[in-house]
């Protein structure tokens, strides 16, 4: 990140103090980011250099697990880094962009596309990537824009990646946080206790479970690992209409005429398996396309 800013000019404070507000801005984003696609998984931004001139502070986002048994892969973390560099760029091009009447949608979709990115993980043994909350988002784009505004007309702000040199719009300040009633709907999160009749396990681990609660299907990646294990191991049967007493993270969200545009699921903790009771109607056929 470099702020090349005009020499003499009175309240050196505003420089620094933009710098470390506008890095800060972009270490929570990351977090946002990260959350989405794995809890387990935390970015640290790190100072490496700082050169003088013009304010230039080389930093790496390092990612730490948390689970060493469920990240092993060594690839992980650059395919990770670059899901983070190429958000860091698109939140900017958001950030940078002139305000317009249709603000709302525009915060909108930039959420969608970091959601999109977050999705776009190629690391098998990752969770299904949660929802990104506007809320959640709009503190870092926030934090950004508070350095921003600290600067001078004159001054320059680029920073540098593995995708190039962007150079941000260091007159454009909007706040995004102005703009999430006219960007979001409504949305309902939260964790409940549920009895989920399994329909099809997933073995491998590598894809969402198939459950049916009442006459509804519910799709859900199981995120509790230590029972995960087990199963895999052969420790936990599952035999046909057996069900799960669990934990189950929820999200929905429903556009402005109140119609359901999202669902979505996660076990984040298995209490026990109940044994079938089935009769012959509630035979659960584990090989059904």
């Amino acid at each position: 990140m470099t702020i090349d800013f005009a020499k003499g000019v009175a309240n050196p404070r505003r420089v620094f103090g933009g710098l470390v507000t506008i890095l800060e801005g972009l270490e929570a984003l990351d977090r946002v980011v990260v959350s989405a696609l794995d809890p387990r998984i935390v970015p640290l931004m790190v100072l490496e250099d700082v050169e003088a001139g013009s304010i230039t502070a080389w930093v790496r986002t390092r990612l730490r697990q948390s689970d060493d048994e469920v990240l092993k892969s060594g690839d992980w973390k650059k395919a990770v880094g670059s899901i983070l560099v190429k958000g860091k760029h698109r939140a900017l091009e958001y950030l940078d962009a002139k305000y317009a009447a249709n603000e709302g949608q525009r915060l909108g979709q930039l959420r969608d596309d970091l959601q999109t990115l977050a999705e776009s993980s190629p690391i098998r043994h990752l969770p299904q990537p949660a929802q990104i909350e506007l809320r959640d988002l709009v503190k870092p784009l926030d934090q950004i824009q508070a350095g921003k505004a600290s600067l001078s007309p004159g001054d320059r702000l680029l920073l540098t990646t593995d995708a190039g040199v962007y150079e941000a719009n260091v007159g454009e300040t909007k706040r995004p946080s102005e703009f999430v009633t006219e960007a979001e709907g409504a949305t309902s999160s939260g964790v409940l206790p549920m009895q989920l009749l399994v329909r099809r396990p997933d073995y491998l681990g590598e894809a969402k479970w198939e459950f049916k609660h009442g006459r509804d299907t519910v799709t859900a990646a199981i995120l509790d690992e230590v029972w995960m294990q087990r199963f895999r191991a052969g420790a936990v049967p599952i035999l046909p209409g057996s069900a799960l007493a669990c934990m189950v993270r929820y999200a929905y969200a429903y556009d402005k005429g109140g119609r359901l545009t999202s669902v979505h699921h996660d076990v984040v903790e298995v209490q026990r398996v109940i044994p079938p009771t089935h009769g012959p109607d509630e035979l659960i056929n584990f090989a059904e396309p």
